[in-house]
């Protein structure tokens, strides 16, 4: 009788419904178009910064915002082929298969995901060493072979952290590109002020020493004379420093709102990062929760891709 309700017991918790899964499908989709719109606003800073160099230096510029561009692209189509991966992902639970029917339809996914990466045995990818994917075929043979959708689920793991790392590289690559084009700018604008912010260096330094000697001579009467002399210095070196006030102060706005870009470029670059990471946290949730047949939300990827998507409104606003 007992092993009559312990069979019956596996039975009913081997028929357990399987978790919704479309959370994590609707979060990883919204990481395309969330990427693609940063994209869009970061090319905008090149494309800026293109026509505000001189003329010799464009073509270095150009060069690198079409790198960019380039690389930026690659890591909005990786973004996309995680989507699709978790599409058919939910598809395989929400069919409610079970063993070798579910080991095969993970194992397709995977190696559809792996071939949108462009990820083929024995890849040389950037920041990926060169034989992490050397057993590719071997790998996804394995996950086949568990015959079980959990089974395949858990087995497929080290893969998708792998794959994550190589969209991780791309998003690196573009970074590096940003900043290139951020420090050319601004070598730019400190090229262009250069003489007038030398000179106006200089002027300070000789009106703090001339507003020391004035102060001086104002506690002697009796050097009048050379006290009028010391005024009209003085006068004379605050004429000439309000003569380039605004190209200065026109360098230093120029050189806050590059900061202000740049900074926000960079937490663009660090919110995709995060949103790798938790993608690839969200999967181990998913896997954990078909296991044990237990309901799961994605509110963090969610939030993730919420976060790309106002930092490039924040962009477009500055």
């Amino acid at each position: 009788m007992l092993l009559v309700l312990a069979t019956a017991g596996l039975t009913t918790a081997a028929c357990t419904t399987l978790p919704d899964t479309s959370g994590y499908t609707a979060a990883s989709l919204a990481l395309r178009p969330a990427a693609a719109a940063a994209g869009t606003a970061l090319g905008s800073e090149l494309v800026r910064m293109t026509e505000l160099l001189p003329a010799d230096s464009r073509a270095e510029a150009t060069g690198i915002g079409n790198s960019f561009n380039d690389a930026w692209a690659t890591t909005v189509v990786s973004l996309g082929a995680l989507g699709r991966y978790a599409e058919s992902i939910e598809a395989v639970t929400k069919a409610g298969n079970s063993g070798a029917a579910a080991a095969n339809g993970v194992a397709e996914s995977v190696g559809g995901l792996a071939s949108a990466l462009g990820i083929v045995p024995g890849a040389a990818l950037l920041g990926v060493a060169t034989d992490t994917f050397a057993l590719l075929n071997t790998q996804i043979a394995n996950i086949r072979a568990t015959r079980s959708l959990e089974r395949s689920l858990e087995a497929s793991e080290p893969l998708i952290r792998d794959m994550s790392n190589v969209i991780g590289g791309q998003v690196t690559r573009a970074r590096t590109l940003f900043q290139q084009a951020i420090e050319m700018e601004g070598r730019a604008l400190d090229h262009d002020i250069d003489d007038t912010a030398q000179l106006d260096a200089r002027l300070e330094a000789m009106e703090r020493e001339e507003g020391f000697h004035l102060a001086a001579l104002a506690e002697q009467p009796a050097r009048d004379a050379e006290r009028s002399v010391s005024e009209a210095n003085l006068k004379r070196i605050r004429d000439g420093r309000a003569a380039i006030a605004p190209r200065v102060t026109a360098y230093r706005s120029a050189r806050a709102a590059l900061a202000a870009r740049a900074q926000t470029g960079n937490d663009l670059f660090a919110a995709t990062e995060h949103a790798l990471e938790t993608w690839r946290e969200s999967h181990a949730k998913m896997v954990r929760a078909i296991r044990e047949r237990r309901p799961v939300s994605f509110e963090s990827l969610t939030a993730a891709a919420e976060e790309i998507r106002e930092l490039s409104r924040r962009w477009r606003a500055l």
